[in-house]
């Protein structure tokens, strides 16, 4: 597989390696780094052409909540729910408060 960096990264095995670096890869690595938006795939060039290189693929957005409680902070739930009254022994994660504030 032949990839291009997008943007600068480090690995153990090459060290830092730039944005429009050219490297051909094992597939497994080169999959890892394209779900991570580290590089892009490229095609293999012809003689006399030029490097083509693919859009990174889009990822759906989730859908927002409807309560809009997935898109606070955790500073701003923390203080939502002791204003709603609601205690909790030790400090809970933030998918726990939010499920403490839906079943307010």
């Amino acid at each position: 597989m032949r990839i291009k960096f997008i943007r600068k990264t480090y690995t153990a095995e090459l060290g830092f390696l730039n944005a429009d670096e050219i490297m051909d890869i094992d597939d497994k690595t080169g999959s890892r780094w394209i779900n991570k938006r580290i590089a892009v795939e490229i095609d293999v060039p012809v003689k006399n052409s030029k490097v083509s290189v693919e859009a990174p693929k889009k990822v759906p957005k989730e859908e927002t909540s409807v309560d809009g409680l997935d898109e606070m902070t955790y500073s701003q739930l923390l203080m939502l729910a002791k204003n709603n009254g609601i205690e909790f022994k030790k400090r809970p994660k933030k998918a726990e408060l939010i499920e403490l504030l839906r079943g307010v």
